[in-house]
């Protein structure tokens, strides 16, 4: 074989090479639930699967996105819901505080009391206004939803829950001050 064949032979091999590089992927599993993401020079595929801690349901599918458009973060591909709705029933009620001190926790069996912190959960309307900061305080109520699964509903203040790292803004008042109190009297 002369030297421009194997020249030849070696260019084609190495560009063959190149472009099979390009296709494959890395494959990351998320701990949001268990996305996997696969990313590869040329592209981008998610497989949703984003497990929601205030209802136990699960954002499933698929999304591929193609160069140049596939470079970005996994942060920035999801998308929380828009708005979010509850129906709990809590017999009896968790809740957890959280602040630099450390963490208390209360049982609620009073029924009254659970009424009145759970109605204004479960009338509200909650719409998604951003992604919340990691040492945000909050009160975390722990309460079953209507098939009996342990949630944790996180509430930042009278207007603002953390639901899954995202903040939601209620359209009525939450029971934040009531929480308040019970943890000062307890």
């Amino acid at each position: 074989m002369d030297k421009n064949l194997k020249k030849a032979i070696a260019i084609v091999l190495g560009a063959v090479l190149f472009i099979i590089l390009l296709f494959i992927p890395i494959t990351k599993t998320q701990r949001d639930g268990g996305t996997i993401v696969s990313s590869a020079i040329l592209y981008k595929r998610i497989q949703w699967k984003v497990k929601h801690a205030y209802n136990n349901t699960y954002t499933t599918g698929e999304d591929i996105y193609f160069f140049p458009f596939n470079f970005k973060s996994y942060d920035k591909y999801y998308e929380p819901e828009q708005t979010v709705t509850f129906n709990y029933e809590a017999k009896p009620i968790w809740m957890r505080i959280s602040d630099a001190e450390g963490t208390e926790a209360h049982k609620i069996t009073n029924s009254e009391l659970i009424a009145a912190i759970m109605d204004p959960v479960n009338a509200a309307t909650f719409t998604y206004v951003g992604k919340a900061d990691e040492d945000v305080k909050t009160i975390t109520i722990s309460v079953s939803d209507i098939e009996r699964k342990p949630i944790m509903f996180d509430i930042k203040d009278s207007h603002t829950a953390v639901l899954d790292g995202y903040l939601y803004e209620s359209d009525i008042e939450l029971p934040y001050e009531l929480l308040l109190e019970i943890f000062e009297n307890n």
